[in-house]
Protein backbone atom coordinates (compact mmCIF):
# COMPACT_ATOMS: atom_id res chain seq x y z
CA UNK A 1 0.00 0.00 0.00
CA UNK A 2 1.18 3.59 -0.53
CA UNK A 3 3.64 4.32 2.11
CA UNK A 4 4.81 0.84 2.54
CA UNK A 5 8.41 1.76 1.38
CA UNK A 6 8.82 -0.62 -1.59
CA UNK A 7 9.91 0.74 -4.75
CA UNK A 8 6.96 -0.37 -6.84
CA UNK A 9 9.06 0.94 -9.98
CA UNK A 10 7.79 2.58 -13.00
CA UNK A 11 6.87 6.63 -13.21
CA UNK A 12 5.05 7.31 -10.25
CA UNK A 13 2.71 10.09 -10.96
CA UNK A 14 0.34 9.75 -7.67
CA UNK A 15 -0.81 7.22 -5.25
CA UNK A 16 -4.57 6.84 -4.15
CA UNK A 17 -4.80 6.58 -0.52
CA UNK A 18 -6.79 3.08 -0.94
CA UNK A 19 -5.08 1.48 -3.34
CA UNK A 20 -1.41 0.47 -5.05
CA UNK A 21 -1.04 1.27 -8.42
CA UNK A 22 1.77 1.83 -10.70
CA UNK A 23 1.73 4.72 -13.41
CA UNK A 24 3.89 4.53 -16.77
CA UNK A 25 4.27 7.66 -18.41
CA UNK A 26 5.21 8.78 -21.86
CA UNK A 27 6.18 12.26 -22.56
CA UNK A 28 6.78 13.47 -26.43
CA UNK A 29 7.23 17.38 -25.96
CA UNK A 30 7.08 19.69 -29.49
CA UNK A 31 9.35 23.01 -27.89
CA UNK A 32 9.89 26.10 -29.62
CA UNK A 33 13.38 26.73 -28.42
CA UNK A 34 15.37 29.86 -28.41
CA UNK A 35 19.17 29.62 -27.21
CA UNK A 36 21.22 32.60 -27.11
CA UNK A 37 25.02 32.37 -26.65
CA UNK A 38 28.10 34.08 -26.44
CA UNK A 39 30.67 34.49 -29.64
CA UNK A 40 32.28 31.69 -30.83
CA UNK A 41 35.43 30.82 -28.87
CA UNK A 42 37.04 27.43 -26.77
CA UNK A 43 34.23 27.75 -24.70
CA UNK A 44 30.53 28.94 -25.74
CA UNK A 45 28.30 29.73 -22.56
CA UNK A 46 24.86 29.93 -23.53
CA UNK A 47 20.68 30.47 -22.19
CA UNK A 48 17.73 28.49 -23.48
CA UNK A 49 13.97 28.86 -23.37
CA UNK A 50 11.31 27.09 -24.86
CA UNK A 51 7.51 26.82 -24.80
CA UNK A 52 5.24 24.51 -26.55
CA UNK A 53 2.82 21.70 -26.07
CA UNK A 54 3.46 18.34 -25.04
CA UNK A 55 1.77 15.12 -25.43
CA UNK A 56 1.51 12.68 -22.66
CA UNK A 57 0.49 9.06 -22.50
CA UNK A 58 0.13 7.71 -19.19
CA UNK A 59 -1.17 3.80 -18.29
CA UNK A 60 -2.37 3.13 -14.85
CA UNK A 61 -1.59 -0.84 -13.99
CA UNK A 62 -3.44 -2.30 -10.53
CA UNK A 63 -0.68 -3.50 -8.20
CA UNK A 64 -1.31 -7.44 -7.11
CA UNK A 65 -2.37 -6.11 -3.65
CA UNK A 66 -5.25 -3.97 -5.50
CA UNK A 67 -6.22 -6.54 -7.97
CA UNK A 68 -6.07 -8.90 -4.44
CA UNK A 69 -8.46 -6.20 -2.80
CA UNK A 70 -10.91 -5.42 -6.30
CA UNK A 71 -10.66 -8.45 -8.32
CA UNK A 72 -11.15 -7.83 -12.15
CA UNK A 73 -9.39 -4.13 -12.04
CA UNK A 74 -8.18 -3.97 -15.49
CA UNK A 75 -5.20 -1.31 -16.64
CA UNK A 76 -6.58 2.38 -17.69
CA UNK A 77 -4.32 4.32 -19.97
CA UNK A 78 -5.42 8.16 -21.13
CA UNK A 79 -3.58 10.81 -23.39
CA UNK A 80 -3.65 14.45 -22.73
CA UNK A 81 -1.47 17.63 -24.59
CA UNK A 82 -0.85 20.22 -21.97
CA UNK A 83 1.10 23.43 -22.28
CA UNK A 84 4.86 23.11 -21.68
CA UNK A 85 8.00 25.46 -21.31
CA UNK A 86 11.68 25.04 -20.05
CA UNK A 87 14.77 26.77 -19.27
CA UNK A 88 17.99 26.49 -19.26
CA UNK A 89 21.74 26.96 -19.44
CA UNK A 90 24.65 25.42 -21.22
CA UNK A 91 28.14 25.18 -22.75
CA UNK A 92 29.58 23.94 -25.72
CA UNK A 93 33.57 23.78 -25.70
CA UNK A 94 35.64 22.42 -27.99
CA UNK A 95 37.60 19.26 -27.14
CA UNK A 96 39.50 18.95 -30.36
CA UNK A 97 39.84 20.00 -33.87
CA UNK A 98 37.06 18.08 -35.13
CA UNK A 99 35.05 17.50 -31.29
CA UNK A 100 32.56 19.33 -29.60
CA UNK A 101 31.12 18.87 -26.20
CA UNK A 102 28.49 20.35 -24.18
CA UNK A 103 26.95 20.06 -21.27
CA UNK A 104 23.69 21.55 -20.41
CA UNK A 105 20.94 21.80 -17.42
CA UNK A 106 17.49 23.08 -18.00
CA UNK A 107 14.25 22.60 -16.55
CA UNK A 108 10.94 21.34 -17.62
CA UNK A 109 7.36 22.46 -16.30
CA UNK A 110 3.91 21.77 -17.74
CA UNK A 111 0.77 23.44 -16.60
CA UNK A 112 -1.82 21.05 -15.02
CA UNK A 113 -3.77 18.39 -17.13
CA UNK A 114 -6.48 15.92 -15.85
CA UNK A 115 -5.26 12.47 -16.04
CA UNK A 116 -7.12 9.89 -15.12
CA UNK A 117 -9.84 11.37 -12.89
CA UNK A 118 -7.07 13.62 -11.10
CA UNK A 119 -5.02 16.63 -11.70
CA UNK A 120 -1.19 15.67 -12.78
CA UNK A 121 1.79 18.26 -13.67
CA UNK A 122 4.70 16.18 -15.49
CA UNK A 123 7.80 18.81 -14.34
CA UNK A 124 11.45 17.34 -14.85
CA UNK A 125 14.89 18.32 -14.05
CA UNK A 126 16.95 17.48 -16.67
CA UNK A 127 20.75 17.47 -16.74
CA UNK A 128 22.86 16.29 -20.19
CA UNK A 129 26.28 16.04 -21.07
CA UNK A 130 26.99 15.23 -25.36
CA UNK A 131 29.96 14.97 -27.56
CA UNK A 132 29.48 15.85 -31.64
CA UNK A 133 31.71 15.39 -34.34
CA UNK A 134 32.37 18.37 -37.52
CA UNK A 135 33.05 16.98 -40.65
Amino acid sequence: LPGDGVDHGGVTVFYKQDADVRDELTLVPFLFNARVGLPAGPVRPYLLAGAGLTYAHVVREPGASYVWLAPGAEHQSADVSVFSWQAGAGATFRLSPRLLGTLEARYFGTGKAAVLGDTASFDTFLFQLGVASTF
